[in-house]
């Protein structure tokens, strides 16, 4: 999706609704999750952060790195990605580039994390994000 889509919709929403919305968190799953990142990392002041629901940060990512950047990472901790330690060595390289960084996976659980474990998903998310 490209960045000024998410713009310009995010635009459309506020002249509907007659009002001048905040910074959003940008949300991701799957697919959506490298989207997100790839959409926070070329446009960083058009959000406040980023979560990424079994997803990483796509290798163009890494090369747009800045100290503002806040992102979070959820997985499924069966995930071959996880599993073979990808994951967790993309993590420990980002944490010296960005301002926030968080990242957990749920053991046991497969790209359906959300559903097969939504309580622990839950706690998780809102300790990123209080509504």
């Amino acid at each position: 999706v490209p960045p000024a889509y998410v713009l310009e919709a995010e635009k459309a929403v506020a002249t509907r609704l007659k009002t001048q919305l905040n910074k959003p968190l940008l949300i991701g799953l799957a697919d959506g999750g490298f989207s997100a990142c790839r959409l926070y990392t070329q446009k960083p002041d058009a959000a406040r952060g980023v979560i990424c629901l079994g997803a990483f940060a796509p290798a163009e990512c890494m090369k747009q790195l800045n100290k503002s950047l806040a992102m979070h990472f959820l997985v499924g901790g069966s995930e071959s990605y996880v599993r073979n330690g990808a994951f967790k060595r993309q993590m420990l390289s980002l944490k010296s580039h960005v301002k926030t960084l968080d990242w957990q996976s749920i053991p046991n659980a497969d790209e359906f994390f959300l559903l097969s474990h939504e309580t622990e998903s839950r706690k998780i998310l809102l300790q990123w994000e209080r509504p």
